[in-house]
């Protein structure tokens, strides 16, 4: 868990992994202005970023599984949302609800089988069907959430 000193209190921070730069540019103008993001552009990056924030860094993770648009190197054109998930069950808690927004069928719904197999809370909206609206309802239910786990008892 983040905290932040000048607010004494702990940041709300959502991971996004999405290699397409008009997606991540929706995906931001639907977040409140206090939600902090950390953005993987591809599977490579949110690899390193999930073995570094280990624990629950993250209030929520927002998955897409294509991710090769913005590779990082060249290994990155072998990856997808498929090896996020595996990082995300080795090194993140259980309790980090996941919105998995990929258009891929097959890709999102192994994505979501995996996820659900070992326990995450797994919401499934695809990119195209996703509106503001249901953003900040899943947003809102990671809120209430977060409040609940991570206020001091």
């Amino acid at each position: 868990m983040v905290y932040d000193p000048l607010m004494d209190q702990p940041v709300f921070l959502l991971l996004i992994v999405e290699d397409d730069p008009d997606r991540e540019q929706i995906l931001r103008s639907w977040l409140p202005a206090d939600v902090r993001t950390v953005v993987a552009a591809s599977a490579g990056r949110a690899l390193g970023i999930l073995r570094r924030d280990q624990g629950r860094v993250f209030a929520g993770v927002v998955l897409d599984h294509d991710l090769q648009e913005r590779p990082g190197s060249d290994m990155d054109r072998f990856l997808s949302g498929r090896d996020v998930v595996g990082a995300m069950i080795q090194f993140i808690s259980k309790d980090v609800p996941i919105l998995v927004h990929s258009v891929n069928v097959r890709g999102s719904a192994a994505m979501v089988n995996r996820l659900r197999e070992t326990g995450f809370d797994v919401t499934k909206i695809p990119m195209d069907v996703l509106t503001e609206e249901t953003f900040r309802s899943w947003l809102q239910s990671v809120r209430d959430l977060w409040d609940e786990t991570s206020s001091p008892s």
